[in-house]
């Protein structure tokens, strides 16, 4: 009898063995099975990894936009020195340029003025003051700034400007 309870108990000692071996088999598929991402893991951190780059991209326009307008004002204001030099001998101009009778090429030397906004503001006349062109958003309230000190209005007839005031 002693002989059949230790063969039962050897069987069940390797059967349990067996079922524990086993158990710790499974297990460690399961966790290294789940220490890789898995579809859906990876679909959203390449999303993730999408929308970082967006951002950086956004960053990176918006900041060449600026660096760009800057670049533009600066090329502006050279070619307005030269001009200014080309002309005066390199002395500075004293008067004032008359935003109802200046060319667009007189304008585009006023520094941040450009070929598109000279020629709106030409489209825009006449002005009954230097004022209109940031009230008629033409030019913002900086780049009005820049220029104010080297732009002038003479009122034209009164006639011209009380038709151009009732058309708006």
């Amino acid at each position: 009898m002693r002989a059949s309870v230790e063969g039962k108990s050897h069987g069940f000692v390797v059967r349990f063995g067996s079922c524990v071996a086993t158990g710790v088999f499974f297990g460690w598929i399961a966790i290294g099975c789940s220490s890789h991402p898995t579809d859906e893991q990876i679909k959203q951190q390449a999303a993730q990894a999408t929308q970082q780059v967006k951002q950086d991209a956004q960053q990176a326009a918006s900041t060449a936009r600026v660096a760009a307008a800057d670049a533009e004002g600066k090329i502006n204001a050279v070619a307005a020195g030269v001009r200014e030099g080309l002309q005066g001998g390199g002395q500075q101009s004293t008067s004032r340029l008359d935003l109802n009778t200046a060319s667009r090429s007189q304008l585009v030397a006023l520094p941040g003025i450009s070929a598109h906004t000279a020629a709106r503001i030409v489209a825009g006349r006449p002005y009954g003051r230097a004022g209109d062109l940031v009230t008629r958003n033409i030019l913002t309230q900086g780049q009005f700034d820049r220029i104010s000190g080297r732009i002038k209005v003479v009122p034209p007839a009164s006639g011209a400007l009380a038709m151009r005031q009732s058309i708006q």
